[in-house]
């Protein structure tokens, strides 16, 4: 009987470890699957998000390069005591009107001129003052500073404009015009509105899902994109978060973070991760779901070997058997 009884332990023995070792083996494989999609997004998703990086860090190079042959030399010259003088209003009028025509939809392109209180647009020139009235609808001019830097000498790269809803949105180039190497304190002004950076952005990037800003130097906010959803880290607490690349800012969110020291620009962009690895989702559930069949047909199995292998047991002895049966056994 125990000789027996080691026999079908020893079978039930080897089905478990089999068993364990199948399991062990899947979840194994499973694991592997996992991290090589996983890191296969994490890595796509750094590159591409440094392309955008780059390509926002490029969205004034068009700009220049149209400014740079937009010949406002023709109609703005020195005088003899080395001041700037502008030509009528009409020329200025066609230059902005041909250069709004070679940008993107709803840029306003302006010609200001250092130390005067006038500025053009494409279709009049007038007091600052109005002008700033006339933006009033859509930005804030006077909180994003934006007169101070029309008169500043420096060449800024992307001015920061607030949005009337006390956003950092919109985004203004500034650039400087010269004549035989001399300044004529005047500068061409592009306005890149919301939109079309958002466009930018996600030409590169795709959908932005998560919040998304844009920092200087000093980290203070240049640009922003932020989820619709009513929750958001501050931007304070995600700059405590030091290097870039990727990295994990908590068990629910991811943090993607590229600097651009060459124009100044730090990029941040926080998304949940539920969000971020949704495209593997699919493919991991159906792993899923194959690693749990097998476990069960492997679970039936098991439980259909120890009822095979216990049916009938413990064997009756001799004395409780019927006569006949006794004696064909023992005979």
């Amino acid at each position: 009987m125990l000789k027996h009884l080691n026999i079908r332990l020893r079978h039930l023995t080897s089905s478990l470890l089999i068993f364990i070792v199948i399991m062990l083996f899947t979840s194994a494989l499973y694991e592997s699957y996992r991290w090589n999609n996983v890191n296969s997004i994490d890595s796509a998703n750094l590159s591409r998000f440094t392309y955008a990086a780059d390509g926002f860090s490029q969205m004034t190079k068009p700009l220049d390069d149209l400014a740079a042959l937009s010949g406002t030399d023709q109609i703005i010259s020195l005088d003899t005591m080395g001041g700037a003088v502008i030509g009528t209003d009409a020329q200025v009028f066609s230059l902005l009107s041909s250069l709004k025509a070679k940008t993107a939809e709803n840029v306003e392109v302006l010609l200001f001129k250092r130390g005067s209180s006038d500025i053009y647009t494409e279709n009049e020139r007038m007091q600052y003052n109005a002008f700033e009235a006339m933006m009033q609808t859509e930005y804030d001019l006077a909180m994003s500073q934006f007169y101070l830097h029309l008169c500043s000498n420096v060449d800024y790269t992307l001015v920061p404009i607030m949005t009337k809803g006390g956003a950092y949105g919109a985004m203004a180039r500034i650039i400087p015009l010269f004549s035989n190497g001399r300044s004529l304190s005047c500068s061409l002004v592009f306005i890149l509105p919301e939109q079309l950076i958002r466009e930018e952005l996600e030409r590169y990037m795709g959908d932005l899902r998560g919040d998304f800003y844009v920092v200087d130097q000093k980290y203070r906010q240049v640009f922003s994109v932020l989820a619709e959803e009513d929750e958001h880290i501050p931007l304070r607490e995600l700059l405590k978060r030091k290097g870039s690349g990727f990295q994990e800012y908590d068990s629910e969110r991811i943090m993607l973070s590229v600097s651009k020291s060459e124009v100044g620009l730090h990029f941040l962009l926080c998304e949940d991760k539920a969000e971020f690895y949704a495209s593997v989702q699919p493919q991991l559930r159906q792993f899923r779901l194959k690693v749990v069949l097998l476990g069960m047909i492997l679970l039936i199995l098991f439980v259909w070997q120890i009822l095979f292998n216990f049916a009938g047991w413990p064997p009756k002895s001799p004395a409780s058997r019927p006569f006949g049966a006794s004696r064909m056994i023992w005979r």
